[in-house]
Order: C-alpha cells, then structure tokens, then sequence
C-alpha cells in the first residue's frame, strides 16, 4: 500500500487528497497542517471584515474519517529527509517521525513585511491572512476609525472597501502609479479609482511608506511570499517565485511533489517562470499532483493568472498578460477597448461592461484581457479558455455566443472588441 504524506491543508492539500483517493482506493494518505482547524478560505477574509460572510463560515471541517485519511492538525513539519523518506514534525513539545512513499509539499505563502519605521511591536499593525487576524482588526475597529492600506492590490483593495463600509476613514497607498497593477492597464484600473474616490477612500499612488503611525490602524497587504524553505532545508531545487516543479508537479527529487502558492510554475504565454499565486490553480496543480502520486501520469500546463474580484458591487477580472507585462516580455502589442451595457439598452435592469483585449501584432494570438463591470469575469473567463486554445483574434471574433436579450447583446462585447482589433490590423 502506498504512504502519501501531504504537507499543508489548504486548497491545494485538500484537491491533492481528493484527487489521489479516486485514483487508488486503497491509498494511506496522511494530512500534516499547522491549524487547529482543517479547511479555510483566505479569499473570503476581506469579506468578513464588514460581515457580507460570517469569519466562521470560512472555516470548514473536510470528514477527514469519512474520506479515510489521517489529520495530524497543530503540527509543524521540521525536517524532510528524501534519502530516507521520512519527515520530522512538531506537535505541541513532542516531535515525531512519519515515513513516506510520496510526498506533497502544499505548504502555502506568507505576507511580505516589507522594512518600514514603526513596524515592529505594533498592535494595530495587520494582514489579512487568517481569520485570527481579520477577529482582531474588527475588534480593533470598534475603537479606532483610521486605517491606512500598504498596498493596492485585490487584498487591499477588498479590504480597503470592507472598512469604508464600516465607517472607518481609509488611505490606500501603493508605490506604482495605479491600483491592481500586475492585472490591469491603467486606462482600465482608472474606472475602479473613480469609484474608490466617490467613496471618500484616498489614493495616495506612486508613493512609498516611510514610516507607521501606531495610533492608526496599519494593513499591509504588500503581497505574499512562497513558503520554500522547507523543500530548500531539504536540498529540494529553488526558483526565482518558488519550488522549481516538471509538467507532473515534481520536484528536483523522485516521489516528492509541490503545488499551491508555494511552488514555480509556467506562464502559459512566456513559458518563463512564473509565481503561482491564484486558488483556482493551486486546486487544479493538488488535483494532478494527487493523481499523480497515486500512479496517474497528468500534466499541468502552466498559467494565465486568470483573476477576478468584487469592489463595492463592481466586478473586475483579467488574464494573461496586461500591457505592461507583454511589452516588457518584447511583444509587439495591439489592443482596443469598448464600453457597453450587457443587455439590450430597452431591456430593464441594464448595467455597463468595459472590455479591453491584448493582442500580439505579429501572431494575432489573444496575450490577455480585463473587464470592469456587470459579467465581467464571465466574459474574461471566455477569453482565458481562448487563449489556453491557442486561438487568434480571427478565431475569437468567429465564437458563436449565445443571445437572449435578458443574458446578453446580440453583438456582444467581446466581438464588439476583437472586430476593433481586427480592423486596426
């Protein structure tokens, strides 16, 4: 009988267990997690901030014995040792040892925090990583009414929106020059700043923090760090973002595998390293890495960081590559941008929808697209399965999409932008 060992509960660890139990029935799978409960979702914090979800409802029990798989929670993996395929972990003052014939390594990221004056011993200083955190913040915002936002990406920006709803006076500063930078244009993020401002929150953009006011609540959202060093203590190969893992998810060594935040993957577009940082990828890499070790052979392809988030109602998404990146990547772009309702102007219950679509010159293949506003992850998820297919804006521009005037145009949106493309070619 085979031993999988599994290291991390998270989305990745959950999908792998999941994955590696259809494939061999008879699998021993052991869970080692550091949590004294099994399953959370991290994206679902900001959201609890304002109570649009309840912080306990993140929480989540998987019927470890229903799935007959051992759960060793409150413990700390140590040590790996690949020679021996064993490992050493930590619960409570007792260590202990566990072999194994396979091995996940699914042991997530960490907030960044960065070096800034007023850092340290600084009780109103957060992130917004665990529930435990977003209980103090709330609490804290019970007595104090000004928050500033280190950082505007989709953690801060969620945030920032959850204490706004609070009445708390919020100050979101972000050292490049727009909000989301690593997904949108700024012609595109400008949407979601008007929107921010109409609601008192300030942007302070092309600024760095020199130091923190402990009297003021402080929220770093500065982005996240892989948890590598375990695989590096083990003498497991490191790449610039992460874990350096093959198309099976393994690792530099035999029977060990990696997923989730924690590891290298591939952009689909570049095929160059590329940090790996989205939950819908970290459960698909579980999924093939579990099968895997389970002795499926499947493969992970890579990714477009396809992403989506809500603010204050207003739906933002994107995928592949924004111009930014293509640019700096040497891709000759083209682009267009339309704004349109998403059903027909006489029909009731109408709302607006900006699409932008990337296009390489030379190739005509789709390098990305970001939407603002009513069914916009829907339309950036199309255009991601497009651009997985390896179509060109001709392919695109010829998807038949379905019409009803209560779901959609009869010229919809993302024609409407590859036909502008197509003409500009």
């Amino acid at each position: 009988m085979t031993k999988l060992v599994i290291i991390g509960l998270g989305a990745a660890g959950f999908a792998a267990a999941l994955s590696a139990r259809k494939v061999d029935r008879s699998i021993d799978i052991t869970i080692i997690d550091s949590k004294d409960y099994d399953l959370m979702h991290p994206c679902g914090l900001p959201f609890a901030i304002d109570g649009e979800v309840k912080l306990e409802e993140l929480k989540h029990k998987i019927n470890s014995e229903a799935m007959k798989l051992k759960l060793i929670n409150k413990s700390k993996v140590t040590d790996i040792d690949t020679k021996d395929k064993t490992l050493t972990y930590q619960k409570g003052n007792q260590e202990n040892t566990l072999t194994y014939d396979k091995l996940i390594i699914a042991t997530g990221s960490s907030p960044i925090k960065p070096k800034i004056e007023g850092i340290e011993d600084n009780d109103n200083l957060f992130t917004i990583h665990t529930p435990e955190d977003v209980r103090k913040l709330i609490t804290t915002t019970k007595k104090i009414k000004k928050a500033n936002i280190i950082g505007a990406g989709a953690i801060g920006l969620e945030t920032a929106i959850a204490l706004n709803n609070k009445d708390v006076e919020v100050t979101i500063t972000e050292a490049l020059s727009s909000i989301l930078p690593k997904s949108l244009d700024k012609d595109i993020s400008e949407i979601i700043e008007n929107s921010l401002k109409e609601k008192k929150i300030k942007l302070n953009l092309n600024k760095k923090i020199d130091k923190i006011n402990k009297d003021e609540i402080t929220i770093l959202a500065t982005g996240v760090s892989s948890n590598k060093n375990l695989a590096e203590k083990a003498n497991i190969k490191l790449g610039k973002f992460g874990i350096k893992v093959n198309e099976k998810l393994e690792t530099s060594v035999k029977d060990v595998y990696a997923v989730g935040d924690c590891i290298e993957t591939i952009n689909l577009i570049t095929k160059k390293p590329w940090p790996s940082l989205i939950a819908s990828s970290a459960y698909k890499q579980g999924t093939i890495a579990g099968a895997n070790a389970a002795g499926s052979s499947q493969s992970y392809s890579g990714t477009l960081t396809t992403f989506a988030t809500v603010l204050d109602k207003i739906e933002i998404a994107s995928t592949g590559l924004n111009s930014h990146f293509a640019k700096k990547e040497g891709f000759d772009i083209i682009s267009a941008k339309a704004k349109s309702k998403s059903k027909p102007e006489w029909f009731p219950n109408n709302k607006e929808i900006t699409l932008k679509i990337i296009v390489d010159k030379k190739t005509k293949k789709i390098l990305g697209a970001q939407a603002v506003g009513d069914k916009a992850a829907e339309k950036i998820n199309l255009i991601s399965a497009a651009i997985s297919s390896n179509q060109t804006i001709q392919d695109l521009s010829n998807v038949e999409l379905a019409y009803c005037p209560a779901v959609s145009q009869t010229y919809d949106i993302i024609t409407m932008v590859a036909d502008l493309i197509l003409r500009r070619l």
